[in-house]
């Protein structure tokens, strides 16, 4: 049993939009070109915010950087420590 009005009125309608896709990236550590093929691995994408009166970063101002997985590797392996390795699957 249908009470009162529709409330809702529609309409159909085509929408055209334009998308940005990535098709590479540039590593900012080496300047190597990684495509999406991902011959050179996948690229990293480093956000990193600095707090409250940061002393190198500055306050509430972001660093952003893109680096290949070689680049990862090496940068990693200079660390004192050994980075911490977890599988999410």
């Amino acid at each position: 049993m249908y009470l009162g009005e529709e409330v809702i009125h529609t309409r159909e309608e085509t929408v055209t939009e334009t998308h940005h896709i990535t098709t590479g990236v540039t590593c900012d550590c080496c300047g190597e070109s990684l495509s999406s093929d991902g011959t050179r691995g996948d690229a990293v994408a480093i956000r990193y915010t600095g707090g409250f009166a940061s002393p190198v970063v500055g306050d509430m101002v972001t660093w952003a950087f893109e680096v290949c997985e070689p680049c990862l590797q090496r940068w990693t392996d200079t660390f004192k420590h050994p980075v911490r390795v977890h599988c999410d699957l």
